[in-house]
């Protein structure tokens, strides 16, 4: 018979029980990474950190701590950014944690977790909370220097201050009937819904689909507030496995840009009908015409030097080479909008726009709001209008793809 002693465990032993469990996870899970990170301080102290793993597309934060003296100062964020972004290039997909109630369940949410669980109370009069987070960060390198954004962190901003458009942005649409009562339209991107909540009415039945589950959510909720039979689910365009000539009519708005275009294009063909229409539409105001906005797009810069969503005239989208073989340019529409805004509405759009709410950490969300509400009241009154452009192109799906 085995004998056993059984003592008080110490940071040697501590690091031998982790070893074994990991050992033993990676059996059943064997695409594993560590996600923990140490920061010290210019006398080299340790001031934080995170003792993070990841199994599969599952990271998990056991332990984030900031020395008090550096509360405030957001190391937390800086931390828990870096073990996201690790995480996310080591294929993770999501983050799990845990947190009482009183350490930091706000800061969490604040980055965009969402409670899963509660133990309340489990410590004394304190409740034990667990948390999840999605991993949707984009980078690009032809979008803000390859800084990564994350649509799902301004979803409330986006689901409360994107829906903006006027009928007049859709007209190239619903003046062709592409949306109409016995179509079947895919929204590519959707984000919120924007799209097919604005085209319901004309009938068509809608699916969206887009990578950022907090974005579907809020798809979701805003459709059902509003009686709407929308079907939307959560996958990147690339990604869609609907049969072939699903639908009648692709959307893509806002989006187009965010794309793989050689992924995309012959699958797109093979999801629509013969004679299928895939819409691209895009709005930017104009900055170099529009004093209101060119303001609001200076002070976007100063928080974010990195943003190329800046600087936006007046032309067509431009259709990649990739489409060519897949599809014909049938029309093509550019044309001035004038689109009306509160002081409220206004600062609530620029906080959704890729710049700040998808890609700044929260705590700079927050200053950058300050100083935009400042400078709205400084040179807008509470009601005006911001000059937009609208570009719209129109591609028919080819009978068959050309070499």
């Amino acid at each position: 018979m085995r004998q056993y002693v059984f003592q008080p465990a110490g940071e040697a032993e501590n690091d031998a029980i982790h070893a074994g469990l990991r050992a033993y996870n990676r059996k059943f899970v064997p695409d594993t990474g560590d996600l923990s990170l140490a920061v010290k301080d210019a006398d080299g102290r340790v001031v934080g950190g995170c003792d993070a793993f990841r199994m599969g597309e599952l990271a998990f934060v056991d332990v984030l701590w900031v020395a008090e003296d550096c509360r405030g100062t957001g190391l937390g964020g800086c931390i828990l950014d870096q073990v996201e972004a690790a995480a996310a290039r080591q294929g993770a997909r999501r983050v799990e944690l845990n947190t009482f109630s009183f350490q930091a369940p706000g800061f969490y949410e604040k980055r965009g977790y969402r409670r899963v669980g509660a133990l309340e109370p489990a410590v004394g009069e304190y409740g034990h909370f667990f948390y999840a987070k999605e991993l949707c960060a984009v980078e690009l390198p032809h979008i803000d220097h390859g800084r990564p954004f994350d649509w799902g962190r301004a979803s409330a901003d986006y689901a409360r201050w994107r829906d903006i458009y006027p009928p007049e942005f859709f007209r190239p649409l619903t003046e062709r009937g592409l949306c109409g009562p016995g179509r079947k339209v895919l929204d590519l991107g959707t984000g919120t819904g924007v799209l097919p909540r604005a085209l319901y009415r004309q009938g068509a039945r809608f699916t969206g689909v887009d990578p950022a589950p907090e974005q579907i959510r809020q798809a979701r909720a805003l459709a059902n507030r509003d009686g709407m039979e929308i079907d939307f689910r959560c996958s990147a365009a690339e990604d869609c496995g609907f049969p072939d000539g699903s639908f009648d009519t692709a959307t893509a708005c806002q989006c187009f840009t965010y794309f793989d275009h050689a992924r995309l294009a012959p699958r797109l063909h093979r999801m629509l009908k013969p004679g299928g229409i895939f819409a691209v539409l895009y709005m930017a105001w104009l900055p170099g015409e529009d004093p209101v906005a060119g303001q609001s797009e200076a002070l976007i810069l100063r928080h974010n030097p990195a943003w190329t969503g800046c600087g936006e005239t007046r032309r067509p989208i431009a259709v990649p080479a990739d489409y060519g073989p897949w599809f014909a340019v049938e029309a093509q529409e550019v044309f001035d909008l004038r689109v009306p805004f509160t002081r409220e509405s206004w600062n609530g759009r620029i906080r959704a726009c890729r710049g700040v709410g998808a890609a700044l950490p929260p705590e700079e969300v927050e200053h950058f709001d300050r100083e935009h509400r400042a400078l709205l009241a400084a040179i807008a009154p509470e009601e005006f209008s911001v000059l937009h452009y609208a570009a719209v192109t129109l591609l028919r799906r080819r009978d068959r793809a050309e070499n």
